[in-house]
Order: C-alpha cells, then structure tokens, then sequence
C-alpha cells in the first residue's frame, strides 16, 4: 500500500527546511554574531536578543515539521491551517514592517522567504480537500 503524499505540502516542508539553514548560517553570521559583539547595547537587551533569534530558530524547525506531517497525512487539516496562518503572519509581519518604518529590501528581505512557502501550504490545503471531498463517506 503506497502512502498519498501531498506535494505541495512537502515543498512546503522542503522551503521550510532551507530556511531554517539560512536562518542558521546567515543569520548568525549577520544577526545572532554581531549582536553578541556589540557593547553599545545592555546585556539584558543583548542576552534577551539572542534567545528570541534561538525561540525563531526553534519555531522555523517546528514550521518545516508540521508542513512534513501534513503532507505524510491528508487528515491533518487543521494543523495545516494553523501552519499556513503561521507562514503567512510571518510573511505579512515583515513585509509590513519594511514599508512602515520605509527600510531597504536587503533588511527584512527574509520576510519573502515566507510568501513561497504559504503559497505552497494552501494549494496543499486545496488540494487535500478535494482529495478527502473526493471519498466516499462511510455507510
């Protein structure tokens, strides 16, 4: 018996999982690196910091887990709209803060990363509702 994998769900999962790699490598390059360097700013501020960048580096693992788990099991539909409400506050969070505050693309850029992988979540959710409206309902 082969198992149905939702595609979309899963290139959900695998943009997920490029994230949280350059999350990890770019930003501690840019963010994580120079934020422990500076001595402009207290160490509460600092050390606070940090931990949100790891809280967002755990939360970017869990989002490319969920989005694997919905595309192994057609049932978890709920848990694939909570995943793409999450994406898509991400996405509009940071493309929102770029034209409040008027920055440059190349600072919140990664806000965009967010955009593919929501896309790809909800053609997951419409294509696993068409899939499950596709079978009969047991007698």
């Amino acid at each position: 018996m082969t198992k149905n994998i939702n595609p979309f769900h899963l290139i959900a999962a695998i943009l997920s999982t490029i994230i949280v790699f350059l999350h990890g490598v770019w930003g501690g390059i840019d963010i994580a690196d120079p934020l422990l360097a500076s001595s402009a700013i207290s160490d509460t501020v600092k050390y606070g910091m940090y931990y949100c960048w790891h809280i967002t580096t755990l939360q970017l693992v869990f989002m490319s887990i969920a989005y694997l788990a919905c595309a192994l099991n057609a049932h978890n539909r709920l848990f694939a709209a909570g995943t793409l409400v999450f994406t898509l506050c991400i996405a509009v969070l940071g493309i929102a803060m770029a034209q409040v505050f008027n920055l440059p693309f190349e600072i919140l850029s990664q806000a965009w990363l967010f955009v593919p992988v929501s896309f790809f979540g909800l053609l997951g959710i419409v294509k696993t509702n068409r899939t499950l409206s596709a079978i009969p309902a047991a007698q």
